[in-house]
């Protein structure tokens, strides 16, 4: 089960065969094989194998038409993997970014994932940038750019189904359906749990219920007046929404409620007499969540929670690779940078703003980091197979923590940058690919 880095050569003078120096074959446990199959992605083809002597130990010829059959790029750096009579050539990482753009891929996308592949050398293999319009499935092609570690570009080509895919978008249940009875389980990130779901999943979870805001679905305006009747302060926020987009903080203040929200980049409030009319002219039915207002602690008037990445590695196992603090605009709602806000590595923000020790500031580091945890093994539990999370933790001015919300759909890593943690934001880019490449069969 040994994995051995190897180039691709083509060789002419024979059908179906892979041509492996003696030296090579013995360190993979391989030197007796007669016939055997190689596969690159979900193709895979029957081969004659054959061990000369004296040849380069990292070069390996296979001939011309399995190359072809298997769309095997030649200019990249393989490894090669033995599984019993399979021989696998790899990693075939693919990166599901679009529906039905491939032409804006070239010039929109390819240079957003650039910085993805600065750590190739530890990767290998074909890294495929593609949409879903160039998804041919009854031969179980696609058409897209790979990575070209030489010209340090992206060549359009067209490729069998990667073993890996790393789902960026949305897609219908019969897409979902298709690929996993040609790949498996390959497809990660492959559920968007909304807001409702995840509450309503954790909610029961002894160990994080009580972490867990009340949460119910707006059906009608009497929702929302149960809910104030019982928190005074609620938020209501859209099911599927990002980015702090479409949320209202409402409170109770004497007779009057009171609807403060963000709209372009401007705190506004209004005053409301009649609560069913402004409900209904805010909100639709089963479209938004309504949630206990916590009392989170705050920065000279800015609302502060926690995003915290956390990512699967290429062991398969859940790391944290960064945790971000969100001060929000003054006197915002919400505390999303997108909306106006600020963004401090978590240690700064409890030393220099919380005036945390040091020692302090690292205990509650991990504190947030083993309650993360704990979500993402439930996760786990759960049935979904994801490598990227964003979630939001917020800190009420008791010291405990909540679980805001869950981002499954390709939280932004941008603040990161934003909060000058250079290194995390690499290790947040790569790790995808990390994980793709153990999913695909090369295991860290």
């Amino acid at each position: 089960m040994l994995n051995e880095q190897i180039k691709i050569s083509p060789y002419k003078k024979r059908l179906s065969t892979i041509i492996i120096d003696k030296k090579l074959a013995e360190e993979l446990n391989i030197s007796n094989k007669k016939r055997a199959f190689v596969s690159f992605g979900a193709k895979k083809a029957f081969v004659d194998v054959e061990f000369p002597l004296g040849g380069l130990s990292n070069e390996v010829f296979l001939s011309t038409d399995i190359l072809t059959s298997l769309r095997i790029p030649e200019y990249l750096t393989y490894e090669i993997r033995i599984d019993k009579n399979e021989i696998k050539i790899g990693p075939c990482i693919g990166i599901l970014i679009s529906n039905n753009r491939y032409e804006n891929i070239k010039k929109r996308y390819i240079k957003s994932f650039h910085s993805s592949v600065l750590d190739y050398k530890g990767i290998l293999g074909a890294i495929i940038i593609f949409s879903l319009d160039r998804v041919d499935a009854s031969n179980q092609i696609i058409e897209g750019y790979c990575y070209n570690p030489i010209k340090d570009n992206w060549e359009a080509g067209i490729f069998p189904y990667p073993l890996a895919i790393y789902k960026r978008i949305g897609i219908s249940k019969k897409w979902e359906n298709h690929f996993l009875s040609v790949i498996g389980d390959g497809l990660f990130n492959n559920y968007y749990p909304n807001k409702c779901e995840v509450y309503s999943w954790l909610k029961d979870e002894k160990i994080i219920s009580s972490h867990i805001p009340d949460s119910a679905i707006y059906k009608s305006w009497n929702d929302i007046e149960y809910m104030l009747t019982k928190y005074k302060s609620i938020y209501v926020k859209p099911i599927w929404g990002m980015k702090g987009i479409g949320v209202v903080k409402i409170s109770a203040a004497d007779n009057d409620i009171i609807f403060n929200y963000r709209e372009n980049s401007e705190n506004k409030e209004k005053v409301v007499k009649n609560l069913k009319s402004a409900s209904e002219n805010f909100f639709a039915p089963n479209r938004y969540i309504i949630q206990q207002s916590i009392e989170l602690i705050n920065n000279k008037g800015s609302i502060v929670d926690l995003r915290c990445v956390l990512q699967k590695d290429g062991t398969q196992n859940w790391i944290c690779n960064a945790i971000i603090a969100r001060l929000g605009a003054h006197g915002s709602v919400v505390s999303n940078v997108s909306n106006g806000g600020e963004a401090k590595t978590a240690i700064d923000f409890f030393r220099e703003d919380m005036l945390l020790s040091e020692k302090d500031a690292f205990i509650l580091k991990e504190k947030i980091i083993n309650y993360c945890m704990e979500i993402c093994s439930l996760l786990d539990k759960y049935g979904l197979n994801l490598g990227v999370l964003g979630l939001d933790i917020g800190i009420d001015k008791e010291g405990k923590l909540w679980l805001i919300e869950i981002n499954s759909r390709s939280p932004n890593p941008a603040i990161v940058l934003r909060a000058n943690d250079i290194l995390s934001y690499y290790n947040i880019l790569s790790a995808p690919l990390y994980y793709g490449k153990s999913i695909a069969g090369f295991k860290a």
